[in-house]
């Protein structure tokens, strides 16, 4: 008969958690980072957007303007008695198109 002597389990190395937080770390600044960057990206698209419609708009009022003197100068012809701008007249305010004349 032999006497074995049991062996005792061999202890396993410690592993640090050091690695897995600082890879954890790692993925969070580089995620956080590029949602900078891709927020930078569209601010300055947005901006570059804004500057090219700044001149549509600008165009956009002056033909707003132009309409607006134009139907003042027809509902006085309107109010005068002007048959023809009084149908023009009529056809505006079908459309929806109100004449402010205080303006």
């Amino acid at each position: 008969m032999s006497t074995a002597v049991p062996s005792k389990p061999q202890a396993r190395p410690k592993r640090s958690i050091f690695l897995p937080i600082a890879l954890v770390a790692a993925v969070v600044v580089i995620s956080l980072m590029n949602d900078v960057y891709q927020g930078l990206v569209r601010v300055s698209a947005l901006q570059d957007r804004i500057e090219s419609l700044q001149g549509s708009v600008a165009d956009a009022n002056k033909v707003r303007l132009q309409f607006d003197a134009l139907a003042k100068g027809v509902a006085l012809l309107a109010d005068s008695g002007n048959a023809n701008a009084a149908m023009i007249m009529g056809q505006l305010k079908k459309a929806g198109v109100n004449v402010d004349m205080k303006r």
